[in-house]
């Protein structure tokens, strides 16, 4: 399962979509696919965030946080805690060193 090599040539949107289809597709190859479809959708996002830096053009309406945000919370690893103190909310938020994913770099 490869993606074309003009999407690596690139690194823009197109080459983040094919790494984020990959993904999924290696884990249904593997037998491991979970058919959660939000928490596939939350790790593919999440392993896109991380690798911001092979894709120097994605900044076309693709929003990493809110879409992880998004499928975090339909898969259970986001939303409302209730505890004795009271209830509060969980959502990613991108940490200060989160610049390092950014740093542009090749496969």
């Amino acid at each position: 399962m490869g993606c074309p090599k003009i999407a690596y040539s690139q690194y823009s949107n197109p080459a983040m979509r094919c790494v984020y289809n990959a993904a999924g597709g290696q884990e249904s190859y593997a037998g491991t696919y979970s058919y959660n479809v939000p928490l596939e959708e939350w790790n593919n996002y999440n392993q896109n965030y991380r690798n911001q830096g092979l894709y120097r053009n994605h900044d076309d309406g693709v929003d990493l946080v809110e879409r992880i945000n998004h499928y975090g919370t339909r898969a259970g690893e986001y939303g409302s805690i209730i505890t004795p103190s009271g209830n509060y909310s969980t959502s990613f938020v991108p940490k200060w060193w989160h610049w390092i994913y950014k740093i542009p770099r090749k496969w």
